[in-house]
């Protein structure tokens, strides 16, 4: 398996939520957090992110471990194979 972080949850480590971004990410990233949820500011969390590996602050061992167990899970279920999902049963999403 991997880590995913929850919708934003990068922003909430600080106290105001994104106060020290960079703080944020080294911490996630470090503690294990394998994919991060970024839905607004990705662009700079990609930065932020490509600057700390650049920087040897993140190594790239850890990112390298990160992409790994991503891959891994998706090879597992098949997601290269059959990318897409079967809609056989959507008419049923919602009902009881």
């Amino acid at each position: 398996g991997f880590v995913i972080s929850d919708w934003q949850g990068i922003d909430r480590i600080t106290s105001p939520p994104h106060a020290n971004y960079s703080y944020s990410i080294q911490a996630g990233v470090s503690a294990g957090i394998d994919m991060i949820m970024v839905p607004y500011t990705y662009t700079e969390f990609i930065n932020e992110l490509t600057r700390q590996v650049k920087s040897k602050i993140i190594p790239m061992s850890r990112i390298d471990d990160a992409v790994s167990r991503i891959l891994r899970v998706k090879f597992t279920m098949g997601l290269f194979e059959h990318p897409l999902a079967d809609d056989s049963l959507v008419k049923q999403l919602g009902s009881q």
